[in-house]
């Protein structure tokens, strides 16, 4: 986005923590709350656990989207208002079912400002893909609500017994958690803006991602950190792709090569000889090193970033080495097995890379025209 909202962010954040502060206040002590009444403090437990994950969420994934817009502030504001209510009907699994519903409705609401706001319906095939996914799983949430207070409606009409309360309850539990794995897969995704070959004003964001990964935490999880002439030459030479939002903030970055050093390939002993062999006579292109914000892991940005090297290089072989003693970099060697790539070597050294007892395995990029 253009440009972001510090007040609403800090609105939104303060006003989730009164929220929960004035709701539970309220039922505790300006309502004849009775603790020894299992449902009404499961019930009341229920609601506060939504509003945690809204709160969770906005955290996490939202707030650093929103922007400087008045459609942005009242569609936040609706939302916690809405939310708010949950408090006051938390024992009306009837009244629950409702506000699921608006809360559905005023979520569409915000996919679309927010959709509108980046003008990701303008973007590249994957970007309107993930539009018209978004809408798809937002238009579900509100089928499913929708079922809900039929269910709930008919469950309390059909059933006289005492234990229709759990049974209402079980069914709204139920629909939450359900909206929630297929309504809100998007909103746990990273906006990338675009996957481009790096300029000078990426260094910073570069330099940051990589000496962010020899901290004493993630030390070994790669094999070289760059310093600014290693960057700055990668440049000139066009070795360096980004993934960047829509504020052209580096998410991630791969340092490419066009050759293997052939003393390390020929001491590669080969575990798929098709693909081996096709390395040495084959246009290549070597990931010398691939590497996202650690906050962002699992977002799918380093895919984005090998879906753009494929793409860019259609009659090249895709192709990186991956340590895994004495790094144990597992995570590393699951991500390229899960993008397509293959084992296809396996290279030992008694020391490498200032590492003692080295294993690594070579993955090449399987794919069709193989």
């Amino acid at each position: 986005m253009g440009y972001r909202n510090k007040f609403i962010k800090v609105f939104v954040n303060e006003m989730y923590a009164i929220l929960i502060g004035i709701g539970i206040g309220n039922v505790l002590f300006a309502s004849e709350f009775n603790f020894q009444d299992f449902k009404s403090v499961l019930s009341l437990l229920f609601v506060t656990a939504i509003v945690l994950t809204y709160w969770w969420d906005w955290t996490e994934y939202v707030e650093g989207e929103v922007s400087n817009s008045k459609r942005e502030m009242a569609l936040d504001f609706g939302i916690l208002i809405v939310l708010e209510m949950l408090f006051a009907y938390y024992s009306s699994m009837q009244s629950i079912a409702y506000i699921f519903l608006v809360t559905a409705v005023l979520d569409l609401l915000w996919v679309l400002n927010h959709l509108h706001e980046t003008k990701m319906y303008k973007g590249d095939t994957k970007q309107r893909k993930r539009t018209k996914t978004w809408l798809a799983e937002k238009f579900m949430g509100i089928g499913i609500y929708i079922l809900l207070i039929i269910a709930v409606k008919y469950t309390d009409e059909l059933i006289s017994h005492s234990i229709v309360e759990y049974i209402t309850l079980t069914e709204v539990i139920l629909a939450f958690v359900i909206v929630r794995k297929v309504s809100f897969n998007q909103i746990h995704k990273v906006n990338i803006s675009n996957v481009v070959l790096a300029d000078l004003e990426h260094i910073d964001g570069i330099l940051s991602i990589n000496h962010s990964y020899f901290g004493e935490e993630s030390e070994g999880l790669l094999l070289k950190k760059y310093s600014q002439l290693e960057i700055i030459k990668a440049l000139q030479e066009s070795r360096l792709f980004v993934a960047l939002d829509f504020e052209n903030v580096v998410l991630g970055y791969a340092t490419i090569d066009y050759c293997i050093d052939e003393d390390i390939l020929v001491e590669t002993q080969p575990i798929i000889h098709r693909l081996y062999n096709k390395l040495k006579v084959d246009k290549l292109v070597y990931i010398e090193q691939i590497a996202v914000m650690k906050q962002l892991e699992k977002n799918g940005i380093a895919s984005a970033i090998v879906t753009h090297l494929n793409d860019s290089y259609p009659k090249h072989l895709l192709s990186s080495y991956v340590a895994i003693e004495p790094l144990e970099n597992i995570s590393s060697l699951n991500f390229h097995l899960n993008n397509g790539f293959k084992k296809t070597g396996i290279f030992t050294n008694e020391y490498f890379a200032d590492r003692e007892n080295y294993l690594s395995y070579l993955l090449v990029k399987d794919t069709n025209k193989l």
